[in-house]
């Protein structure tokens, strides 16, 4: 359970799971934050609350092995942009202050890109980010994220196509789109 304020919050686990990856001790940590069923507002806090539990889960590691590569990536039901990912995570699309985390995720944002549509609009609640030691190769042209589309997972507005709308079974993948980045040198 995450604490907020003296009360504890039942929510999804975070997945952590270390080793050697390419040679260098790396960190795999997988999560899914709150949604924002109820409204933005009202469940803000709760996703706070975990970037702020795996901001700690971080900073652990990287006081254990201060060259530990981190990649950290879910649905985080909140974009690049918002306080949970950019503040209290510290992911950003340019880390300025050392154990700032990268997020490439943040400039396909701003070039209006996403994952997943709510009221016509594309969001960017899926993320992966970085610690600043984590190599990243380019996917396209200077993108060090992408977003992987296919026909196969759209329907015929270019949008996910849901497994269910409602009750209606439609036989989709998913809301949302994957997304992925290369690790290399």
């Amino acid at each position: 359970p995450i604490s907020i304020d003296g009360y504890a919050l039942s929510t999804r686990d975070i997945l952590a799971v270390g080793g050697r990856f390419c040679g260098e001790e790396t960190l795999f940590i997988v999560n899914h934050w709150p949604s924002r069923i109820g409204g933005v507002w009202a469940t803000e806090h709760l996703r706070i609350a975990c970037a702020r539990q795996l901001r700690a889960i971080i900073s652990e590691a990287k006081q254990q092995n201060s060259d530990i590569k981190i990649v950290a990536m879910g649905d985080m039901n909140d974009n690049p942009h918002n306080k949970s990912v950019r503040e209290d995570l510290k992911a950003t699309h340019r880390p300025k202050e050392a154990g700032e985390l990268y997020n490439p995720f943040a400039e396909l944002k701003r070039k209006g890109k996403g994952t997943s549509v709510y009221d016509g609009q594309w969001n960017m609640y899926d993320n992966i980010v970085v610690s600043q030691n984590t190599p990243l190769l380019p996917i396209h042209k200077r993108d060090k994220g992408a977003i992987y589309r296919r026909s196969w997972i759209l329907d015929n507005r270019g949008r996910p196509l849901s497994t269910y709308d409602g009750v209606d079974y439609k036989a989709g993948v998913s809301d949302h789109l994957p997304i992925y980045v290369l690790v290399g040198e």
